[in-house]
């Protein structure tokens, strides 16, 4: 199946950089002479781009080294390298370092010269990785937390945090972790890849996988093998993954229920749902849920600060299962009424009426809303098939 249009996701458990990334994407299946094309048409010079296998802890993984010619780091400025940025996320991925490296330095963005990140084999890297994407063209990319490990590094201008400022202010909204070691899991290069592509961040998405590829970092690690893991999934268009917010409350008054309930869902909650509960002390308590695309969780969860009477909140991803649903309007002796009728497969499996539309008719012809579902419900089950 091809690789166009597939979800990525980056199971970067031994972090992220752009050699490794530029080398499991070519694992997976982007033609090499994609890359190599793009490449060839920056005005940089003075490398050969070496792409071999490696075994990285009993994996087969693809290696990308750009050979420099020059022993030196170049020091480029933004203002230069942008001259010369193919549209795409390769310019995405630059602009994502150039803003950080202006946040981490203090200085404007136009006055950013890039160190490490400007030499040649970094530009390779981006541009590569960016072209590879762009191949692809993803319908999402998404990741696991991103590892980032601790202690200190050596960079340009003498010893540096691990992290280093640059990747912190990079991954600022992603989801990281620690990652358990004292290596530099994650590079600024890596790190602007992921804040310029990913769309979401957590455990891998339910779908049917297509394609996967590894790309080897250079370090042995101890306790992982270093290499870089996508997968390419088929989404499956039955599962959605949403976010569940829950709240327990014990002080707010009930009345309240129905205004926090609107707000929510005003803030994007697709449902919202009260449990009588007991709390410590045996006091009777509401337990507050709300469900929502992954999106919307800040704002709902804002909502359900802000509206109800709680001081904290929990939240985690779930994978909901849905039926393709359609609407079915039908005629009853006092109006049209809309039949909502959900399927599996174009078989039908759940039929009801639309309770607001049953409503409104109901109370514009002064009829029971019970005789207005139950006509709705005949009438769309004598319709012609």
């Amino acid at each position: 199946m091809s690789l166009h249009g597939s979800h990525l996701y980056l199971d970067c458990f031994s972090g992220i950089a752009g050699d490794m990334t530029l080398g499991a994407l070519l694992d997976l299946g982007v033609p090499e002479a994609v890359v190599r094309e793009a490449l060839a048409k920056l005005p940089v010079s003075g490398y050969e781009l070496v792409v071999r296998r490696a075994d990285r802890g009993g994996i087969s993984a693809c290696d990308v080294h750009v050979q420099v010619s020059q022993t030196e780091h170049a020091h480029r400025a933004w203002r230069d390298i942008q001259k010369f940025l193919p549209q795409g996320r390769p310019r995405a991925i630059f602009e994502r370092l150039a803003a950080a490296e202006a946040r981490a330095h203090g200085v404007p963005v136009d006055e950013v010269e890039f160190h490490e990140v400007g030499a040649v084999d970094s530009i390779v890297d981006i541009v590569g990785t960016g072209v590879a994407l762009d191949w692809i063209a993803p319908s999402r990319v998404t990741a696991r937390a991103v590892p980032l490990g601790h202690g200190m590094t050596r960079g340009a201008h003498g010893p540096l945090p691990i992290p280093p400022p640059a990747v912190v202010e990079l991954l600022r909204g992603c989801l990281v972790e620690d990652g358990g070691t004292s290596v530099e899991l994650t590079t600024p290069t890596g790190a602007a890849i992921v804040a310029a592509c990913c769309n979401g961040f957590g455990p891998m998405p339910a779908g049917r996988p297509i394609a996967s590829g590894y790309g080897a970092g250079d370090r042995t690690l101890e306790d992982r093998p270093n290499v870089l893991r996508v997968i390419a999934l088929e989404p499956d268009a039955t599962i959605a993954r949403v976010c569940v917010l829950e709240a327990n409350v014990d002080d707010m008054n009930p009345e309240f229920c129905e205004h926090l309930s609107d707000a929510l869902v005003a803030a994007g909650a697709r449902d919202v749902w009260f449990l009588p509960i007991a709390m410590k002390k045996g006091r009777p308590a509401l337990q507050i849920g709300a469900l929502c695309d992954e999106a919307d969780r800040d704002r709902v969860g804002w909502a359900l600060l802000r509206e109800s009477t709680t001081i904290g909140l929990r939240f985690w991803l779930a994978d909901r299962r849905v039926l393709d649903r359609r609407d079915v309007r039908v005629a009853t002796p006092w109006g049209d009424v809309s039949v909502k009728v959900c399927e599996e497969d174009g078989r039908g499996v759940n039929v009801a009426p639309e309770y607001e539309t049953c409503r409104r008719v109901a109370r514009e012809r002064g009829v029971p809303l019970k005789d207005v579902y139950a006509a709705a419900l005949a009438a769309y089950h004598a319709r012609p098939r």
